[in-house]
């Protein structure tokens, strides 16, 4: 496989990852405040670099599979959806499935 090739399919899984936080949207929240957990106080990525006003600005496997356990409680099909992109990323040499 060419570096464009693992590229594009690295660009791939990072869109369907963002496709399943938009459709499911388990960082429930307004603003800077996710209601899930900390009383409402800030998000898992509150201070990251890469944060704009429209969530993640850079493509990043393990930022975007990962769901705090208050998301992963209450959404389990987003888990079950980020856990399986993680799988085909892991099976890719991307990721490193832990849980």
């Amino acid at each position: 496989m060419t570096d464009t090739q693992i590229g594009k399919i690295y660009d791939s899984l990072c869109d369907q990852a963002d496709e399943v936080l938009k459709k499911i949207n388990p960082c429930q929240g307004s603003g800077s405040n996710c209601t899930l957990k900390d009383g409402g106080r800030s998000w898992c990525c509150a201070g990251c670099k890469h944060l704009g006003q429209d969530g993640c600005k850079t493509k990043s496997l393990s930022c975007k599979l990962w769901l705090c356990g208050a998301a992963v409680e209450k959404f389990p099909l987003a888990h079950l959806m980020m856990k399986s992109l993680a799988k085909k990323a892991a099976r890719l040499g991307f990721y490193q499935v832990l849980r």
